[in-house]
């Protein structure tokens, strides 16, 4: 297993008991193929940290070189599937390379528009991240808040903060709420 791998992972590992990685963005590369039974395998050939801003050339550079790493030439790309951000479908557009937008993030955009049509919904949701917010914010309310979880005997999870770009962080925010009360 290359140490690139082995560094990465440990970061993302750093990350995952806390409800993200907060100011970190990462990049991944992961490769999809059938074997000689046709059966898809997949790897993931490399996660970098994105440093500096998400720009298109900054994220097609930090492409190529996981590509690199692996002596994997341009040309040896058949597709890259990504997210339908400007910068990232620029990036692979300047790269020159075939892109596919994901279907699961493109659901999710359908999702979150249907979500921002309901006033009640988004009204909850807005109440609910005020919440986490003001109990990230105040050590004094934190505390209140865990003495009050200690006296009903309920146990002390930490509270998921809803992000719009992050799949699923409203309903584990949602769902986290219901466990503390």
């Amino acid at each position: 297993m290359p140490s690139v791998y082995i560094a990465d992972r440990d970061k993302v590992l750093k990350c995952l008991p806390s409800d993200g990685c907060g100011e970190h963005s990462f990049q991944s590369l992961t490769a999809h193929w059938l074997d000689e039974n046709f059966q898809l395998q997949l790897a993931v050939l490399g996660m970098d940290e994105i440093t500096g801003r998400h720009m298109a050339d900054n994220l097609l550079t930090l492409f190529r070189n996981m590509l690199l790493s692996w002596n994997i030439t341009d040309d040896r790309v058949h597709t890259v599937v990504t997210d339908s951000g400007s910068n990232i479908v620029k990036a692979m557009k300047d790269g020159k390379f075939s892109n596919n937008g994901c279907a699961c993030h493109t659901l999710h955009l359908i999702v979150k528009k249907g979500e921002n049509a309901l006033t009640e919904f988004t009204e909850f949701a807005g109440k609910g991240s005020r919440k986490v917010e003001h109990f990230r914010r105040s050590s004094v309310a934190r505390q209140e808040f865990r003495e009050c979880l200690n006296r009903d005997g309920v146990p002390e999870h930490k509270l998921v903060q809803q992000v719009s770009t992050h799949w699923n962080s409203l309903y584990q925010m949602t769902d986290r709420f219901i466990v503390q009360n």
